[in-house]
């Protein structure tokens, strides 16, 4: 393959590695031991074919490329949008819920010390704050 050098008229194959590796022996190590020669490589360059695609597919496939990957990354700005204005709003959800939690805890706090006074006796309650 080293030595391989694609016909000057355009009739063979460019590359080395196709005209070696055929589709005759699918599956199997073609290059295995002494088989390819210089002889063996006409051979091969003749039965194979060579595939050209129009400019105009590349084209076509190259813009439909380009345009899947803006409307990737406009999808990405719109997630990082939605993420961070979500995670604003959590935030905010949160410490809402906390300022309440802490407001029930105290006031929860005030009813059981209110409740453990009127059961005491009043000449407790009286020692107890003086």
């Amino acid at each position: 393959m080293k030595n391989y050098r694609p016909p000057k008229d355009g009739s063979g194959p460019k590359d080395p590695y196709l005209v070696v590796m055929d589709n005759q022996y699918v599956g199997h190590r073609h290059l295995y031991g002494r088989g390819v020669t210089n002889k063996f490589l006409p051979k091969v360059a003749s039965s194979s074919v060579n595939y050209v695609v129009p400019d105009e597919v590349m084209d076509a496939l190259r813009a439909n490329v380009q345009n899947k990957t803006t409307e990737i990354v406009d999808m990405r700005k719109e997630h990082e949008v939605d993420y961070k204005r979500n995670k604003a709003e959590l935030k905010a959800n949160y410490a809402k819920k906390m300022e309440e939690f802490y407001k029930i805890k105290d006031k929860m706090g005030q009813d059981v010390l209110e409740k453990l006074i009127s059961k005491l006796a009043t000449n407790v309650v009286r020692e107890f704050f003086t």
